[in-house]
């Protein structure tokens, strides 16, 4: 189910205005579509268990409208296009039931399809469908597709589309223009890292509550610190994952004060993040459980807080025939999605055929790829290994027994 709010906004409308409607849609779910300044859609589907019925639903969105001075239009429908256009050609509240949107939407005029989209968009569509004489959108509805297709193109389809109430695309949600940010004045300045943990629990527990209602979580994670000299300090954390844990947010990002402390008291702290779709984890019956980011997350901080940033982390190869090199690259948690391959050999440097035969399947795999070794640098106490590609397995089976023909003879 989808509902749509629709208040006329000029142009000239400040942008407080023009978002209250997209406000009042947000409070009600976190997949929000903004068409343009005044006209926004929202999924509305699971909040039968919290408000009741379509029409019980609807009488909320118009009240909370009310409460805001906004004497929007409040459409409820089975379709998204249909509960656009009966939320801008009907004023007050209408709610269709699923199956009955194209009989709802026949007796209205076609003036409302030019509403949802802009004349340079449908301009000739609409001058075609005005010469032919077409006034509601039933009489588009029921025009042949074939035909209607021949002489306008691909838009005729999808206005008829839209005038029989079916969706051309599915609702694209978006987050929040505004940015996410708590902020908080302290009356005498903060020193030590146990008084402004309670601060930031204060901050980040509102905070958390914001992106649980929008559905979204933090990656990048801002906090200014205003000092007593009025100097501003300003440290960001990029997160391994989205995560909105308010407990797991205030602890990393009092590790990296611990680490990096500041250098007076505080009197002003700013958190402001930067969001992504929150993660949704699906569990294997039978894979090993991997610990949650925001488990490790925590670890890693202390753990370069107690040894130092640059000696925590994950090895990683380096292009280097020096005993021992490698790199510390960031620790990342890697679910292994597909089977490992089997590694091949190559001799002499040159690529070579994996044939894999028996007496049913047969299989050539593709020439892997020419490998230059390069020659050991002068001195070197180690020999050079052969390097080594992946090459997938094909699966065989086992030939089958001929079949039995009478009995064995003694």
């Amino acid at each position: 189910m989808f509902a749509c709010l629709s208040f006329p906004v000029p142009a000239s409308a400040p942008p407080e205005i023009s978002g209250a409607v997209e406000a009042v849609a947000r409070e009600f779910s976190p997949r929000v579509e903004v068409h343009k300044p005044g006209l926004v859609t929202l999924d509305i589907a699971g909040l039968g268990r919290l408000l009741g019925v379509p029409e019980e639903i609807g009488r909320e969105l118009q009240e909370a409208c009310a409460r805001r001075s906004l004497p929007a239009s409040v459409a409820v429908a089975a379709t998204r296009s249909a509960a656009m256009l009966l939320a801008v050609g009907k004023p007050g509240l209408t709610v269709v039931p699923a199956g009955e949107e194209r009989r709802r939407l026949a007796p209205m005029p076609l003036a409302c399809l030019g509403r949802l989209v802009s004349p340079l968009d449908g301009g000739r569509v609409f001058g075609a469908l005005d010469r032919w004489g077409l006034k509601t959108l039933g009489d588009l509805a029921r025009l042949p597709a074939a035909a209607l297709s021949a002489r306008i193109g691909q838009d005729g389809l999808d206005w008829q589309r839209l005038a029989r109430g079916e969706d051309r695309q599915p609702l694209v949600a978006r987050p929040p223009a505004q940015p996410i940010e708590e902020q908080v004045d302290l009356d005498w300045p903060v020193e030590g890292l146990e008084p402004l943990s309670f601060v930031l629990a204060r901050l980040f527990e509102p905070l958390a509550d914001r992106l649980e209602r929008l559905d979204q979580a933090a990656t990048v994670l801002h906090a200014t610190f205003r000092l007593a000299s009025r100097a501003t300090e300003t440290r960001t954390l990029q997160l391994p994952a989205p995560m909105r844990d308010p407990k797991v947010l205030r602890t990393l990002i009092l590790l990296h004060l611990e680490s990096h402390p500041l250098g007076a008291g505080v009197d002003r702290v700013t958190v402001r993040v930067e969001t992504a779709q929150a993660r949704v984890t699906q569990f294997s019956l039978l894979g090993r459980a991997l610990p949650f980011p925001e488990q490790v997350a925590p670890l890693l901080a202390r753990l370069a807080a107690l040894v130092g940033e640059g000696r925590v982390g994950a090895p990683g190869v380096v292009d280097s025939y020096r005993p021992g090199a490698f790199v510390m690259a960031p620790f990342v948690i890697r679910e292994q999605s597909r089977r490992p391959f089997d590694s091949a050999d190559l001799a002499q440097g040159r690529g070579r055929r994996a044939e894999m035969q028996n007496a049913e399947c047969r299989m050539q795999n593709a020439e892997v790829q020419r490998a230059a070794e390069r020659p050991p640098a002068y001195g070197s106490s180690f020999s050079i290994l052969h390097s080594q590609f992946s090459i997938p397995r094909a699966p065989c089976r086992p030939p089958p027994l001929p079949p039995a023909r009478g009995r064995a003879r003694d």
